[in-house]
């Protein structure tokens, strides 16, 4: 009996000794959101975000593939000819003890009928307005050029079709091709290796998620936190499996997609390491390479780097934030009342 006691403990002291432990600083965030001008309707509200929420932030850097960010300005709302307290009013038949009582309320719909009218007196009446041009709706986040990135659309498409050039160029020109969709997770997976001066940890952003309170992306060691999803999409596992022979599903329950992610370098150095030595290529080649365009959704950089790193090491942990996917802008300060932590509000799902 104590010879299988000791032999239970060997064993898992043999599997500790194959977790890793890496080298985390506390050196402050710079968070990257590659964007296209198709995200300018969230650009501002995330941008504006990241420097307000994201705990220990220093940089924020949007990647496109030119400036987009610096002709956002501020159409002040006090404009406006009216406000909460006169569209509760009209709501509650100018009965001003009944529209404070509503305003109150958790759940009214106050933010939401005020947006809605903002927007729709914004584009009658802009003409008669004058636009406060000394306040910007952002922060000045800097602009990075995403041609400076080893790789472009081009070139990931021939790894994908291998070097065949006439069915890359019929990918990239087909309608609804998905190779934006691929590219912008190339940018995330690589920024840290192109970005000069960058940060040990950078806090990957999609241009459409958006914080409302405070947010820790490292415990007190500096390990990354990391908030999980549910959705499940097999070609990303499989494209994983090719890319990295022992790469899985760590959490049956868990995803690794919430449309942010701290990559932190000591991880990312050893992902990309590994896959470069077991394909003798370069990774992003690798990763291009196995990405079958048969797949609408063939590769996910978030699946990637959640799953190494929760395999690799005890380090990082699972953190829960309140957050949802929303249809429309003007759900956004709605679901801030309810107390979320965050929202995403993806254009290919917006009504608006």
């Amino acid at each position: 009996m104590k010879g299988y006691f000791f032999s239970i403990f060997l064993m898992i002291g043999i599997f500790a000794q194959d977790k890793k432990q890496y080298h985390f600083t506390l050196d402050p965030i710079d968070t990257v959101i590659p964007c296209h001008e198709k995200d300018l309707a969230t650009l501002p509200l995330v941008v504006d975000a990241a420097y307000k929420h994201v705990v220990n932030v220093r940089r924020v850097i949007v990647v496109s593939n030119k400036q987009l960010i610096e002709k956002a300005k501020l159409l002040d709302e006090n404009l406006f000819p009216f406000d909460k307290q006169s569209i509760a009013m009209a709501m509650c038949d100018s009965d001003s003890t009944k529209s404070l009582s509503y305003i109150s309320m958790i759940n009214n719909c106050v933010d939401w009928v005020r947006v809605l009218f903002l927007k729709l007196s914004a584009m009658i009446s802009s003409n008669n307005l004058t636009l406060d041009t000394d306040k910007q709706l952002t922060k000045k986040a800097e602009w990075f050029d995403e041609s400076l990135f080893p790789f472009d659309k081009y070139s990931i498409a021939m790894e994908m079709f291998n070097h065949n050039n006439e069915k890359a160029s019929e990918y990239i020109n087909m309608p609804n091709s998905r190779i934006d969709w691929i590219y912008q997770q190339f940018l995330k997976l690589f920024a840290m290796f192109v970005i000069p001066d960058i940060s040990s940890n950078v806090l990957i952003l999609d241009a459409d998620t958006i914080f409302f309170k405070d947010i820790n992306f490292q415990d007190e060691f500096g390990a990354g936190l990391y908030n999980p999803g549910n959705e499940y999409n097999e070609p990303y596992f499989t494209h994983g499996a090719k890319v990295l022979k022992n790469f899985k599903k760590v959490f049956p329950e868990y995803s690794g997609i919430s449309h942010h992610m701290l990559f932190q370098r000591s991880i990312l150095e050893d992902l990309i390491s590994n896959i470069e030595q077991e394909h003798a290529m370069d990774a992003w080649r690798v990763l291009a390479k196995y990405i079958s365009p048969n797949d609408k959704s063939g590769i996910s950089e978030y699946e990637l780097y959640f799953n190494f790193a929760f395999a690799n090491t005890d380090q990082v942990k699972i953190r829960h934030l309140k957050w949802c996917n929303i249809t429309d802008i003007t759900m956004i300060d709605v679901r801030e009342s309810e107390g979320f932590d965050c929202v995403s509000c993806h254009r290919y799902m917006r009504d608006t």
